[in-house]
């Protein structure tokens, strides 16, 4: 891989990689500022990219005018999992000219990735996993359901390191730390131009900007359309050293996926309604095969409005110190806030949206790691297949229609209805609904996690599973619910009105 040298806030090289070729193409003025705060927020831990360096430049008229700009195939803002994942197809599989962006290429990923270890196998990604427990537990009531399915904890230095590494064997591709402040989609009408730096001085050109930098919506806009309806799982959580063995509550070989017991918060009445109208639940990794080192995170699963971390914060100390759990040390501490159905972005736009910028939460769960890395392979390819388009929105308007394809729409309005839903039920009515979903047999509530029922009579089995394995008053809010709130949007997701359905989300 060719690098080029940058000043870096420290003394550290950008990883970059140069090339390029291109014509030109023409988008809309819009300055970077957003109303929208940064999502997740956890210390970050600097770690040193390993590089050498060789400078080029690269030099295109684009607007007929004496100015000179570096022109690329796509550019990608943000080197998070989203970014640096579909960056190293582009470039390894496809052979497309890259620039990626991102003021913190030399940080750490700030957020903890929990993974279904069948999701990420077909991948090839073990090997960026730091722990994998074979055992896996939910608690809707206080007997424990054992789910029989593996889970995993993504290591984010691996991973990084794993697409990097990748990304270091090709000469076209180029990784920098500049920041970028202004997007230009509408002077020119086949490339876009993007400005580097505080300053606005330097000035990239590319036929294809791929927004990357996750829920925040710095670049990308949403559909007016069900806003109000998005939801928020708000996390609080703590990687911590434990004073004394919890084996008999947390064994060191189980990862605990939900746990909404609420002993914790009994000693009043104002405790007690809280609990019950705003339902959290528990979320343990345990990490050291002696007990000791564990993540514990309190769990707002979908509110709107969000929970605030306060709140998570308190709760999470009530229930270790209900379990006379004594913290000895606290390595990491994580506030965690996701965005989780609703408004879609609008796919009319010239800027292209990957990963949380495009909604690939799940709507109802907050998953989202393992369907963005399974879908980074075939969002490069529908990229390279429509990247030779002339017109610039109609290059992108192709692009949106295939990573938002008919098919993925409808599953997308099904997962929404249960997301919308949980916002509305109270911790007894979630325990039992929640209580049913692990009682369906476990390819179906696998595939539903996992972003699967393609199929809408998938859809429509899950959706009868469930109604007859949950209590009365699940059953009369359901229906209720899909009338009322659900109405024709919830029905078409699972009737086969469309029989091209099914093919479109397998794309």
């Amino acid at each position: 891989m060719a690098f080029v040298t940058t000043t870096l806030p420290l003394s550290k090289s950008t990883l970059l990689l140069p090339f390029p070729n291109s014509t030109s193409r023409r988008p809309r003025a819009r300055s970077i500022s957003s109303p929208h705060p940064r999502i997740v927020n956890a210390p970050s831990v600097l770690f040193p990219i390993q590089c050498t360096t060789r400078q080029q430049t690269i030099t295109r008229n684009i607007d007929g005018t004496n100015t000179s700009v570096d022109t690329y195939d796509v550019i990608i803002i943000g080197a998070g999992p989203a970014g640096l994942s579909l960056a190293s197809h582009l470039c390894s599989t496809h052979g497309l000219e890259v620039f990626v962006c991102d003021p913190s290429i030399d940080k750490k990923w700030p957020n903890n990735y929990g993974v279904w270890l069948d999701d990420i196998k077909p991948l090839n990604l073990e090997s960026c996993t730091s722990n994998i427990w074979s055992k896996t537990s939910v608690y809707t009531s206080d007997e424990k359901t054992e789910c029989n399915r593996s889970y995993a904890r993504i290591d984010r230095e691996k991973l990084k390191n794993h697409f990097l590494s990748i990304c270091e064997q090709y000469d076209n591709i180029k990784i920098t730390n500049k920041s970028i402040n202004l997007v230009d989609t509408i002077s020119n009408q086949e490339v876009s131009y993007v400005y580097l730096n505080d300053d606005k001085t330097e000035k990239v050109a590319t036929k294809l900007i791929i927004d990357a930098t996750g829920h925040s919506l710095k670049f990308v806009d949403i559909e007016e359309e069900n806003k109000d309806k998005i939801g928020y799982q708000a996390a609080y959580g703590i990687e911590c050293k434990v004073k004394q063995k919890i084996e008999h509550i947390f064994p060191s070989d189980e990862m605990v996926l939900m746990d909404f017991r609420d002993d914790h918060m009994q000693a009043n009445e104002a405790d007690k309604t809280l609990s019950n109208k705003e339902p959290t639940f528990l979320y343990v990794m345990p990490l050291g095969e002696d007990g000791s080192r564990i993540f514990f995170e309190e769990t707002s699963l979908v509110a709107n409005p969000a929970m605030d971390f306060g709140i998570l914060k308190e709760r999470l100390e009530k229930r270790l110190k209900y379990y006379n759990i004594d913290i000895e040390e606290v390595y990491d501490i994580e506030h965690c806030l996701i965005p989780m159905g609703g408004a879609k972005p609008d796919l009319n736009q010239r800027i292209v949206a990957f990963g949380g910028s495009a909604s690939f939460v799940h709507p109802a769960t907050g998953y989202m790691m393992g369907r963005m890395l399974s879908l980074s392979k075939d969002t490069a390819k529908v990229i390279n297949d429509h990247i030779k388009i002339e017109d610039a929105k109609e290059r992108s308007i192709a692009i949106w229609k295939n990573i938002w394809n008919e098919g993925r729409l409808r599953q997308r309005d099904f997962l929404n209805f249960g997301g919308h839903y949980l916002t509305r039920i109270d911790l007894k009515m979630t325990r039992e609904f929640f209580g049913a979903f692990f009682k369906l047999p476990l390819p179906v509530w696998k595939e539903y996690l996992s972003f699967g029922l393609i199929d809408p009579l998938e859809r429509l089995n899950f959706g009868l599973g469930m109604f007859w394995r949950t209590s009365n008053r699940i059953r009369v809010t359901l229906v209720r619910d899909a009338i009322i709130e659900g109405k024709w949007t919830f029905f078409r997701s699972v009737l086969p009105f469309n029989n091209n359905q099914t093919e479109d989300a397998n794309k």
